[in-house]
């Protein structure tokens, strides 16, 4: 789970091509699959119940959290690019 939130790039450039998590559609998977269906579920029926004052609120939040997550997966991207353009010259960090 710790690998759950990183990209296959970010994986692949840290455990290389071979590394194997869980098997796709096993019982970790399926479970993960089902909380996330319910917790969509659940914004979804909250969403609707809120007033349009709070929609707003929820959709600004959701955009800035969407825009948050692109910058720190780019940010890592280019954190874990330059650690390995350093490691093929032979700089140590």
């Amino acid at each position: 789970m710790n690998d759950f939130w990183k990209s296959y790039d970010i994986t692949h450039a840290e455990f290389g091509a071979d590394y194997r998590c869980y098997p796709l559609y096993g019982g970790i998977h399926l479970t993960e699959l089902a909380l996330s269906l319910a917790f969509i579920a659940g914004m979804a029926w909250w969403y609707r119940r809120s007033s349009a004052r709070t929609r707003r609120r929820i959709l600004i939040g959701v955009t800035l959290l969407l825009v948050l997550d692109e910058a720190a997966l780019l940010l890592r991207m280019e954190i874990t690019d330059a650690r390995t353009l350093l490691r093929l010259q032979n700089v140590h960090i």
